[in-house]
């Protein structure tokens, strides 16, 4: 993943509100829908090898609600 997408998720994950920190991300990246599916590729893989990783959890978490977000109102629904 960029460098840049990186330092944006990594502050989207700090913020509490999952709703702003997705839309933020999904902002930050001007909703480059392949740099946030390439994301979930990684999140995705990272939770399947490591389920107690709660950082790689919220991180998935963060970036489905950014993939949901560029498709149009739609609820996202949270892993946990």
């Amino acid at each position: 993943m960029r460098l840049v997408f990186r330092h944006a998720l990594l502050l989207a994950v700090m913020k509490d509100d999952l709703e702003e920190a997705a839309t933020q991300l999904a902002s930050s990246v001007g909703c480059d829908r392949a740099l946030l599916e390439e994301a979930h590729s990684h999140y995705r893989d990272a939770v399947s090898e490591h389920p107690a990783d709660e950082d790689a959890r919220r991180a998935l978490v963060l970036v489905e609600w950014a993939l949901a977000l560029g498709d149009g109102p739609r609820e996202a629904v949270a892993r946990g």
